[in-house]
């Protein structure tokens, strides 16, 4: 229980309707709590407090187990229906919120944490090594697999019921893909936009204390940060106030963005507090890696824990951040692809002068070809022209990297069947939006920071990465969204009262892979012995030596991540029980 709403701090779960013999426990918060709780008052089921749980049983009471299509908010939750002998779970449509399951021996069990579930006397799974190959070569096929066999995570959007000792799964929300947005001036579009963010923003700030903010000094949360201040100035936030937090990477160029952080928090007259970056030594992930018993994420995941710290030092129960806005404002470029597949000469038109303008007809008609002409051939011709390519190249690799073991485990991995959205697309290169939503990758992402978080004290909130933003993303013209020179051009039209011209104008982003370096050292060394132990499994010693060796001599010229997973394999791995 994190509580953070102010309602949170009167919850006593599992909330129980004993008249109806249904119990209910919730992890997390709704946005649209006001409005589904006008609902349930008019059709005459009023919730007994004002509680999200209570909420979500009266939902529950309402729809039977179609109440999950009429939540909006991050949430976890299990609903057990003693009259039906029925047990209805869910999880949020973005999936912020972690629901991980098992069944063994007639046993159905739930946790939000892996530990909990292998903790259990009747739980000893066996490693599932075709995830084990996934993680090394970063090739994820699944979003429901976790690194043990028969321990699965519930993927976001969909509900599981257990009756009769069997389990069925269904999804039940997805975008509209058929939704097209129009206004007849682009202005149209800029106030649409900003009246959306600033609702978003609105109700993830919904809490009972002030709100923190991760201000990197990027485009993204910067905006997040002004918004939420703005909203504060004027009366409207649902939380005392809103506080900045950054880090201040003095001495590592790449990462430093604080010029942008301090730029922010002078034009928005909030404070923005400044901490260093965590750099956690090697032993740190190991120690996690066993005692959680999966991956303990990546060091440009562990870099935020000093400001979790600050931030909760500070009595903050909810950050936000920007995560979500490369995915769902940065996707202009389908722009020619759209054009061409709904057959929209202007908007092609537009974008042609608008990259000669930029770079020159050579480059416009370039973009044009790799854009929008390429991914519009038949997929036979598509596969020709791979093929061609990937010939001229080495394997790659992550592949390549693979000893027969390991392709052997790889070859057994299930590629999850994610369907295709139900409403008809408008145009070919929806898929990729689709594929984005569900990229397990994302997902893992995700899931290790709201742990990071959790373990603070504090909830992690994503504006970016909402139904609302995402329905936006496919539904307005990717014109809008294609710069030439600068990315997202609506998204700063839209913020120009809020941000300083030196952020909105900013070109590129920080790297952060400094964040390895730090231990590069310690990771070069324990694989050197592990290799030498013949501990490693799945990969070939002599391309990991070659590795190590250049890792050694520098950092930059090798993929560190794929040492970052064979020790992060290694260390879950070593976990199993005898």
């Amino acid at each position: 229980m994190l509580h953070t709403t102010k309602e949170s701090f009167a919850e006593c779960q599992p909330v129980v309707a004993p008249e109806l013999q249904v119990s209910l426990i919730m992890d997390g918060w709704l946005r649209n709590w006001q409005e589904l709780r006008r609902t349930l008052r008019a059709a005459g089921v009023a919730p007994r407090d004002e509680t999200d749980a209570e909420l979500l049983l009266a939902a529950y009471i309402h729809w039977g187990e179609s109440c999950a299509e009429q939540l909006d908010g991050d949430f976890a939750f299990a609903i057990w229906d003693g009259s039906r002998q029925r047990l209805i779970c869910a999880r949020d449509n973005m999936s912020a919120k972690p629901f991980y399951y098992t069944h063994h021996h007639g046993v159905f069990s739930f946790a939000s944490e892996i530990t909990a579930l292998l903790a259990l006397p009747w739980c000893n799974p066996e490693p599932d090594y075709a995830h084990v190959a996934e993680h090394l070569t970063q090739d994820w096929g699944s979003n429901r697999v976790t690194f043990w066999e028969g321990v699965s995570r519930l993927p976001g959007a969909h509900l599981l019921t257990v009756e009769s000792g069997n389990i069925s799964i269904r999804r039940y929300w997805q975008p509209d893909f058929s939704a097209s947005l129009y206004y007849p001036q682009d202005e149209d579009y800029v106030l649409h936009y900003r009246e959306l963010l600033y609702d978003v923003v609105r109700r993830s700030c919904r809490s009972s204390n002030a709100i923190a903010c991760d201000v990197s000094g990027g485009l993204d949360s910067s905006a997040i940060f002004a918004v939420g201040c703005a909203l504060s100035d004027s009366g409207v936030l649902p939380a005392r106030h809103v506080q900045g937090y950054t880090m201040n990477f003095n001495g590592y160029a790449d990462a430093d963005e604080i010029t942008y952080a301090r730029a922010v928090a002078r034009f928005s007259g909030h404070r923005v507090t400044e901490v260093p970056p965590s750099f956690p030594p090697l032993s740190w992930y190991r120690d996690r890696a066993s005692c959680r018993r999966e991956d303990p994420g990546a060091p440009n995941g562990a870099m935020s824990m000093g400001l979790f710290e600050a931030a909760q030092h500070d009595g903050r129960r909810v950050l936000l951040n920007g995560t979500g806005g490369d995915d769902w404002l940065g996707t202009g470029a389908g722009a020619y692809q759209e054009a061409i597949g709904c057959a929209n000469f202007r908007d092609l038109q537009y974008l042609l002068s608008l990259d000669a303008k930029a770079g020159g007809w050579s480059r416009a008609f370039w973009d044009l070809l790799r854009g929008g002409v390429l991914p519009l051939l038949p997929a036979r011709l598509r596969a020709l022209l791979r093929n061609f390519r990937d010939g001229r190249r080495a394997t790659p690799l992550p592949l390549s990297w693979l000893d027969s073991q390991g392709q052997k485990w790889l070859s057994r991995r299930t590629e999850e069947d994610i369907g295709l959205p139900s409403a008809r697309l408008r145009w070919k290169g929806q898929l990729n939006e689709w594929n984005s939503l569900n990229d397990p990758y994302k997902v893992f992402a995700h899931e290790c920071m709201e742990q990071l978080a959790a373990e603070q004290g504090l909830e992690v909130r994503r504006p970016y990465w909402t139904p609302a933003m995402v329905q936006f993303s496919i539904s307005a013209p990717k014109r809008l969204l294609y710069g030439a020179n600068l990315d997202r051009p609506l998204h700063r039209r839209s913020l120009t009262e809020v941000l300083p011209p030196l952020v909105l104008e900013r070109e590129g982003k920080a790297e952060f892979s400094c964040t390895y370096d730090e231990v590069v050292p310690e990771l070069v060394s324990t694989l050197t012995d592990l290799l030498q132990r013949g501990e490693l499994r799945g990969v070939q010693p002599k391309v990991v030596r070659r590795l190590l060796s250049v890792a050694e001599e520098s950092a930059d010229a090798v993929d560190i991540w794929l040492l970052w997973a064979l020790i992060t394999v290694y260390d879950v791995m070593q976990t199993r029980k005898d």
